[in-house]
């Protein structure tokens, strides 16, 4: 199977559904972002980095979502 990337405006966008029905589930699940990236690519299903999740989970953060949460390690920053 022979993947064609493009290039320019044509170029393939996320979207929120793509996150909604395929990263989440996955993080909720409790995945890490680097495995469900992993089992994504495997599958064939989507091609995304690690970091896109992290941006993902950010985003969703700020707009006041939970999804954070499910994230493995959580620990607390420190005050200095």
């Amino acid at each position: 199977m022979e993947k064609v990337r493009q290039e320019g405006n044509n170029a393939f966008k996320f979207c929120k559904a793509n996150f909604t029905f395929r990263v989440d589930p996955l993080i909720t699940a409790g995945y890490s972002p680097g495995q469900a990236a992993a089992r994504l690519a495997h599958e064939g299903t989507l091609s995304i980095s690690h970091e896109s999740i992290y941006l993902h989970l950010l985003k969703d953060k700020a707009a006041g979502g939970e999804l954070y949460k499910s994230l493995r390690c959580s620990k607390q920053r420190k005050k200095r």
